[in-house]
């Protein structure tokens, strides 16, 4: 008697072995995304941002427009947004469909500009003007 509840509480530790390996296994799953994003006239945009919402991930758009981006599941919502455009969100689909993410230009127009400038000069240039 004590071999087959040895044997029966075997079965049972490696059940929950299993249970608790292909649970963890479904949570590290990532569905591949692809898609293209354009403008109102149908031309690729390049540089768009694409994030997911909550998450860290994210990636940008290629020259032609075309992006791909990995989701922990088919229904995440992505945020498309790029400088001069509207921003949108969309649901992913499932693995395999291309999104196709049209943006329409924003009216709205920048309001502050920051001028950045470098200068490279050589050391004794700058040694003199210290001096003198």
């Amino acid at each position: 008697m004590k071999q087959g509840s040895l044997l029966l509480k075997l079965r049972l530790l490696l059940f929950f072995a299993v249970f608790l390996c292909a649970n963890n296994l479904a949570k590290g799953q990532s569905f591949p995304v692809t898609g293209t994003v354009t403008d109102s006239t149908g031309k690729g945009l390049e540089n768009v941002s694409v994030k997911m919402r909550g998450g860290a991930g994210g990636t940008v758009t290629a020259a032609d427009g075309t992006f791909t981006l990995s989701v922990p599941s088919p229904g995440t919502l992505l945020i498309f947004s790029s400088i001069g455009y509207n921003s949108q969100e969309i649901r992913a689909g499932r693995a395999g469909q291309a999104l196709h993410v049209s943006l329409l230009h924003s009216n709205d127009a920048l309001t502050d500009v920051v001028v950045v400038g470098y200068i490279s000069q050589s050391k004794t240039k700058t040694t003199a003007a210290i001096v003198l």
